[in-house]
C-alpha cells in the first residue's frame, strides 16, 4: 500500500526523491526488490537502512524533502530524522488512535469486539511509536462476522488516497510545518497494543463461542490462523461462526456435534462454534471430522 501510494502522489503531480527502506525477514518476497523497482521509476536512489544512522541522514538531507510518507518501518525514527523534512513524516496506522497503539491493533480489536476499527494518517514524533497528530482519520464498522482477512484489504484500499489527502493538505497550508510545541506537549499515549505469535492462536474450546469465534477472525490471513489439535495433527482453524442448534444439547467443550457437508460444529464453554474453513497440517483442506472430540493440547 506505500508502494501504491507513493504512484499516486506521482501521478497527482509530486516528486517521490528518494526512496528509505530497511531489510526485513517477514516479508523476503515482497520487500527489497519492490522498493527498488520504485526507485528505478522515480529515478532516484535507494537508501537500505534499519537505523538511518549517520549515512542514510546525510542522503536524506542532501535530498532537500519536503515531507515524507511511512508504513511499518521496523523501528522508531528519530527527531533528528524527522527533522530533516519540511514538514515531517507521516505514518499510516491501522488503529484508532491513540486507543490503539503499537503492534497487531487489528487483531487486538476483533478480539476486544470493538465497534468499529481506525485507520489513521498521522505525523510521526521522534523516538516515540504511534504517536503525533492525526491529519487524516477514518474507520470502519465491525461486528462478530469481520475477519482481519477483510480488515486488511480494507486498510490496503484505503491508505494510498489518504495519503493524498494528507500530502495536500501540508501543500495547501491546512498542515502546517511542526514546530517546537508540537513536541514539547506529552501525547495522548492512549493503550499500547503488543505483537501477536502463532501460539497466541491457540484455540481453548472451555472458553465461550463468541471469543473463540473472534480469535479465529483475528488470527486469519494474513496471520497464521487459530489452531487445535485433531488426532495428534495440529488443525489450523481459518475461518468459523456462532452456530445455534436447534435442540438442547450436553457435550464437553471440543466435542464435534455435528458434521453438514465440510463445515462441522463444535461444543463450547459456553455455546456452539461452526467450522467453516479449516486444514490439517500438511495442506490437507476441508477435513470432516466425525462427531467426536477436537482435543486440545495441554500447556
Amino acid at each position: 500500500m506505500l508502494v501504491e501510494a507513493a504512484d499516486l502522489l506521482v501521478s497527482r503531480g509530486h516528486e517521490i526523491s528518494l526512496v528509505v527502506t530497511a531489510r526485513d525477514q517477514m516479508y523476503p518476497d515482497d520487500g527489497l526488490p519492490t522498493f527498488q523497482a520504485l526507485a528505478d521509476r522515480a529515478n532516484c536512489e535507494l537508501v537500505v537502512s534499519a537505523t538511518l544512522g549517520v549515512e542514510a541522514r546525510r542522503v536524506i538531507k542532501d535530498a532537500h524533502l519536503d515531507i515524507g510518507v511511512s508504513a511499518n518501518y521496523p523501528n522508531k525514527i528519530p527527531q533528528a530524522v524527522l527533522d530533516l523534512f519540511c514538514h515531517g513524516v507521516l505514518n499510516a496506522h491501522g488503529g484508532d488512535l491513540p486507543r490503539y497503539r503499537g503492534n497487531a491493533c487489528q487483531a487486538w480489536a476483533i478480539l476486544n469486539g470493538e465497534p468499529h476499527i481506525g485507520l489513521c494518517i498521522h505525523r510521526m514524533r521522534g523516538d516515540e511509536l504511534d504517536t503525533g497528530q492525526v491529519v487524516v482519520r477514518t474507520s470502519l464498522a465491525i461486528d462478530i462476522s469481520t475477519s482481519v482477512t477483510e480488515v486488511m484489504a480494507w486498510m490496503t484500499k484505503s491508505v494510498p488516497g489518504m495519503f493524498v489527502e494528507a500530502v495536500t493538505a501540508a501543500e495547501t497550508g491546512d498542515l502546517s510545518p511542526p514546530c517546537p510545541s508540537d513536541l514539547e506537549e506529552p501525547p495522548d499515549l492512549g493503550s499500547r497494543c503488543f505483537p501477536r505469535v502463532p501460539e497466541d492462536g491457540r484455540i481453548d474450546w472451555c472458553s465461550d463461542a463468541v471469543s473463540i469465534v473472534r480469535l479465529v477472525k483475528a488470527s486469519a490471513h494474513p496471520y497464521f490462523g487459530a489452531f487445535c489439535i485433531h488426532d495428534g495433527d495440529e488443525l489450523t482453524i481459518w475461518d468459523a461462526d456462532l452456530w445455534a442448534p436447534e435442540y438442547s444439547l450436553h457435550a464437553v467443550p471440543g466435542q464435534v456435534v455435528e458434521v453438514s457437508g465440510d463445515h462441522f460444529a463444535v461444543a463450547t464453554g459456553s455455546g456452539c462454534v461452526m467450522v467453516t474453513d479449516c486444514e490439517l497440517r500438511g495442506g490437507i483442506p476441508g477435513i470432516r471430522p466425525s462427531i467426536g472430540t477436537i482435543r486440545v493440547r495441554l500447556r
